[in-house]
């Protein structure tokens, strides 16, 4: 399981009130599995997350983004942070991107 908070992955937390928001996030990005998402590669950057709420959401690992609308008022979400540990998780080595 992930443990530690990506490095550089979302804006230094300028608040208090902040930081405590990208732990939560944080924390919640590794229980992505438990809380019943899924994730899949498309092609070989870009991959869907979807979960029992909302959703799909496109990951483009390349631009290091998500579609979601957390993460266009953030610039972080719990799919850009969990994504990597969902797919260990749920898939293996399925999980790798497709060939080109």
């Amino acid at each position: 399981m992930l443990t530690e908070m990506p490095t550089n992955a979302a804006p230094e937390a300028k608040t208090l009130d902040e930081a405590r928001l990208q732990a939560r996030v944080w924390e919640r990005a590794q229980r992505l599995e438990e809380e019943g998402y899924s994730a899949a590669f498309l092609t070989e950057d870009v991959l869907e997350v979807s979960g029992p709420r909302g959703g799909p959401y496109r990951i483009d690992t390349m631009a290091r983004t998500c579609d979601c609308p957390f993460f266009a008022d953030r610039g972080y979400c719990k799919h850009w942070w969990g994504w990597p540990y969902l797919l260990q998780t749920t898939h293996g080595e399925e999980g790798a991107p497709p060939c080109a």
